[in-house]
């Protein structure tokens, strides 16, 4: 259904957010249609996830329940950027211009404030990074 508003969102933006929330009355999920998702991405239980305007998702991430990406608008007003491979733990948030790098995870209710490298764990209120033990 989100590629469905997005392809609704190039010619009608109300088509589109009729979409939207037509996804989010069907899945729990609110997902804004002009954010960016890249392939493979696995919502493990929508319910409760909000993926803010501007957001930019890289390829094969997985998302709990109740996962917010947001900030105040567009990726220039301060959205976040996730990278390809990051696994976002129940309950997380990451919130602002931010950027979580590849193959980072962020753990459950952790509130990300500020950029996490790639191979990182993030976890607490407010979230504290580390590399990842191989």
């Amino acid at each position: 259904m989100f590629r469905v508003a997005q392809l609704l969102g190039r010619r009608s933006r109300l088509a589109a957010t009729l979409a939207k929330q037509a996804n989010h009355l069907l899945t729990g999920a609110d997902i804004a249609w002009d954010c960016v998702i890249g392939k493979g991405l696995v919502l493990h239980h929508p319910t409760g996830v909000v993926i803010g305007r501007g957001v930019l998702i890289g390829d094969y991430c997985r998302i709990q329940q109740g996962v917010t990406l947001g900030g105040s608008g567009g990726r220039e007003d301060g959205s976040p950027e996730i990278g390809a491979s990051v696994v976002l733990g129940a309950g997380s948030r990451v919130l602002g211009s931010i950027t979580v790098g590849d193959q980072s995870i962020i753990g459950a209710n952790a509130v990300v404030l500020k950029d996490v490298p790639a191979e990182s764990i993030a976890v607490g209120v407010p979230a504290q990074s580390s590399r990842r033990r191989t």
